[in-house]
């Protein structure tokens, strides 16, 4: 009886051992890979949206329509970090961010007056370079001698 009692105990030890040691490994191995990747989905897909929104800002006829083109294009990068709306994160990067400045001009763009397209132009440069970056393959490691 007490064999068995003891090795029943050892195994749920074990059991419960083994449970942890995958939980944490979960946390600190994989959850961060699985939101690296999220994020750079994320990223892909929020430049492809907006990159789209500015090339539809170039076919319009007015610079209004042009800007509302544009904001309306970084607001919509800008859902897909945070679709639903309720995250209590800060930032999800500086793709994130320059998406970010680019949708809080709309709100000064009068105020800017002559300013504005140079503003909205450098802004739309500052990404473009950023998602043109995104698409390039990372560099792998060539061994030295």
């Amino acid at each position: 009886m007490f064999k068995k009692t003891w090795f029943l105990a050892t195994l749920a030890i074990s059991f419960i051992a083994v449970a942890i040691g995958a939980v944490v490994f979960i946390g600190v191995v994989l959850q961060p890979q699985w939101e690296a990747k999220k994020l750079a989905d994320n990223n892909q897909q929020a430049c492809d949206v907006f990159i789209a929104a500015v090339h539809e800002a170039d076919q319009q006829t007015t610079l209004n329509l042009a800007f509302n083109k544009i904001f309306r294009g970084a607001n919509a990068a800008l859902a897909i970090y945070d679709p639903a709306g309720t995250s209590k994160k800060d930032t999800w990067g500086p793709e994130y961010d320059e998406f970010l400045k680019l949708a809080q001009i709309e709100y000064s763009i009068d105020a800017l007056g002559d300013q504005a397209f140079s503003t909205v132009g450098t802004e739309i440069s500052v990404i473009s370079a950023g998602c043109n970056a995104l698409k390039l393959p990372s560099p792998t490691p060539t061994p030295t001698k």
